[in-house]
């Protein structure tokens, strides 16, 4: 299912918490949600789904979910890890949410078994610790076998081979051709799980592509070269107008191709110790455009 978000907009008072943001999530694709804490994510993703007043529309296949007869059949949402009743037990809670779908016990049952709740089942759910909690939220979103899931934050609290899980999970769920958007702040993870980023700041988007663009699109040298004769390669890369960085006899080069850069060392007799890809991380490059987008807007006012 495609979802499109129009001019979503929200004030308190104020603060303009989201302005005129606009994006499109395509099924198939898991996209990460990014920025940094007060940036309006939660808001966005309430406006998502009118349960906040504000600015814009959201149509999910063309339509808003007021349209649809059963809108957790539509998007299954994971907004806030303790958000049930803390005496009812996780069976009970599911089920109450299964009525409301029209699932059956059966499915339950199932999911329950699949998210790893089975043990705890008839636990209250008041007695959870926040991992557990996530994985209960978890349920309750793809129980009805939604085809957008809307999820914020949902690994906090997860040990690591969880989070391993819950990767596998969103991008098999995606493959299905569901459309996923995951907010996060663990960033090593989101470079691993999604294939899209949204990245927006004081409430306006900063960032709408792949990861892979995104890096790339922040990086200055692309390849990091180690040989015997770093002067005289960095004066052939000079005279060639090629930007260099040196640290030593390590030389970081704005080159895209390896192989052109290997075959240069090769024609002036300089020997090559070592050749890679100086590929940056989401992480840093997340830092390095939210600090800029912080630093324009405060020196603006």
């Amino acid at each position: 299912m495609r979802v499109e978000c129009i001019g979503l907009g929200k004030s308190f008072g104020s603060k303009r918490a989201v302005n005129d943001l606009s994006f499109v999530l395509e099924p198939g694709v898991v996209t990460g949600f990014l920025g940094p804490n007060g940036s309006g994510k939660s808001t966005t993703l309430r406006l998502m789904l009118d349960l906040d007043r504000g600015d814009g529309e959201t149509l999910f296949d063309g339509k808003p979910l007021t349209e649809y007869s059963s809108i957790s059949r539509v998007v299954g949402t994971h907004l806030d890890a303790k958000l049930f009743h803390p005496q009812r037990t996780a069976r009970s809670h599911l089920r109450m949410l299964a009525a409301e779908s029209r699932v059956s016990d059966e499915r339950v049952d199932e999911i329950i078994e699949y998210i790893g709740l089975k043990d705890v089942a008839k636990k209250r759910a008041k007695t959870f610790s926040l991992g557990m909690a996530q994985r209960l939220g978890l349920a309750g979103a793809v129980l009805a076998d939604p085809k957008v899931l809307l999820l914020d934050e949902p690994a906090n609290g997860l040990d690591p081979a969880t989070i391993h899980w819950l990767r596998d999970f969103l991008r098999q769920y995606a493959a299905m051709g569901r459309s996923v958007l995951v907010s996060s702040h663990l960033l090593s993870e989101m470079e691993l799980m999604a294939e899209r980023i949204i990245v927006i700041s004081k409430g306006e988007l900063l960032a709408n592509e792949s990861v892979n663009d995104f890096i790339k699109r922040n990086q200055s040298f692309a390849l990091a070269v180690r040989v015997d004769l770093p002067d005289s390669l960095q004066s052939i890369l000079a005279n060639r107008g090629i930007d260099v960085q040196r640290d030593g006899d390590l030389l970081k080069v704005n080159m895209d191709s390896p192989r052109e850069l290997g075959n240069l060392c090769f024609e002036n007799s300089i020997r090559v110790w070592e050749l890679y890809e100086e590929r940056g991380s989401l992480e840093q490059t997340f830092l390095e455009l939210t600090s800029q987008s912080e630093e324009y807007k405060i020196g603006g006012v």
